[in-house]
C-alpha cells in the first residue's frame, strides 16, 4: 500500500473519509548492488525465455499456477469485478476491549487523518471509543488481500492496526516445562525487579545504522 491511501472509516451512520498515513518508515541505509569491476549499478530485467526477449509492465499480466505450466489469467477488470467500494471502506463490523487483541496478531499500523470536511465526525467518533476503551473491528480490501483491521483511538487520533488472520500465524513448537529450583527462581525474579524502570524509549536507537554510516562517510573520498 502507498504511503498514503485514501478511504473512509463507516460505522452506523457515521461515514468519515481519512488518509492512511503509516506510523513508521524504514531508517535503514540502502546498500546497493554493483559489478565488480565496472562499479556500475546491477540492473535487473524481466525476461521472457519463451519469447527470448526482455519485456516491460505493459506486456505483463497476472496469473495463478493451477497445474504445472497452466496457469488461470487474472485482468485487473476481473479483480476489480469481485470488489466494491464498501470493501474498501473500513466498515467497522463491532468493538471489543483491546487486552483481548494480543500483540501476536499485530503487523503494521498507520495513522488515520481526517479530511477537512469530516473532522467533527471524527471526533465524536474518537471521543466515544476512548471514553468505552473500545477498539472497532474492520476488514477492508487492500490489492488481492482483505486485510483485519484493528482501530485504536487515543487522546490525539484513531489509529489503523493490520492483525494477521489466525490461519497466517505459525503454530508454536512445543517447549518442555521443566522442575526449577525454587531459590534460583526467588533469586531471579529478584535480580529481575532491581533492573525494572520506566520504558525509556529516547534511550533505545539503531547504533549499528550509526557505526554503518560512519564506515561508509569515512570512505567517501575527500
Amino acid at each position: 500500500m502507498n504511503a498514503s491511501y485514501k478511504t473512509a472509516i463507516q460505522f452506523k451512520d457515521l461515514y468519515i473519509p481519512v488518509k492512511m498515513l503509516k506510523t513508521s518508515h524504514n531508517s535503514s541505509i540502502e546498500l546497493n548492488q554493483l559489478c565488480k569491476d565496472s562499479k556500475e549499478r546491477v540492473r535487473y530485467i524481466k525476461f521472457c525465455p519463451s519469447c527470448n526477449k526482455e519485456i516491460h509492465n505493459e506486456d505483463i499480466v497476472k496469473g495463478y499456477k493451477y497445474a504445472e505450466d497452466k496457469y488461470v489469467i487474472l485482468e485487473q477488470y476481473d479483480i476489480e469485478s469481485i470488489t466494491s467500494n464498501k470493501d474498501r471502506t473500513l466498515s467497522i463490523k463491532y468493538f471489543c476491549k483491546s487486552k483481548e487483541i494480543s500483540d501476536l496478531l499485530i503487523d503494521k499500523s498507520y495513522y488515520l487523518i481526517p479530511e477537512m470536511e469530516s473532522e467533527i465526525e471524527y471526533e465524536l467518533l474518537r471521543k466515544a471509543m476512548t471514553t468505552n476503551r473500545v477498539v472497532g473491528m474492520a476488514e477492508i480490501v487492500f490489492g488481492t488481500k482483505q486485510e483485519l483491521v484493528a482501530l485504536f483511538a487515543n487522546k490525539n487520533c484513531i489509529i489503523a492496526t493490520i492483525l494477521f488472520y489466525e490461519n497466517e500465524i505459525n503454530e508454536l513448537p512445543i517447549i518442555m516445562k521443566h522442575k526449577t529450583d525454587k531459590q534460583q527462581l526467588e533469586n531471579l525474579k529478584q535480580d529481575i525487579l532491581d533492573n525494572t524502570k520506566e520504558f525509556d524509549w529516547e534511550s533505545h536507537y539503531d547504533k549499528y545504522q550509526l557505526k554503518l554510516r560512519k564506515l561508509i562517510f569515512d570512505k567517501i573520498p575527500k
